[in-house]
């Protein structure tokens, strides 16, 4: 179970570095993706630590938290 629960993190850590960040440059999300690949629960663990918030991400928290859409 704690290894089906690894790979799960480990697969939305690289999913999330491919397809969800625009703000990340040719350069650091290969820089991310090696490091999430080589080194799989360090790697992904930092990644999810020192990723920034999107500026849609912290718009939906705030509309989660207030009771308020987002526009």
């Amino acid at each position: 179970m704690p290894l089906l629960l690894i790979a799960i993190v480990w697969i939305a850590g690289l999913v999330d570095v491919i397809a969800k960040r625009p703000d990340l440059d040719r350069t650091k999300r290969l820089a991310w993706i090696l490091l999430i690949v080589i080194l799989p629960v360090i790697g992904t663990l930092l990644y999810f630590i020192l990723r920034p918030t999107l500026p849609e991400e912290a718009a939906q928290i705030v509309a989660t938290r207030t009771g308020h859409p987002v526009e």
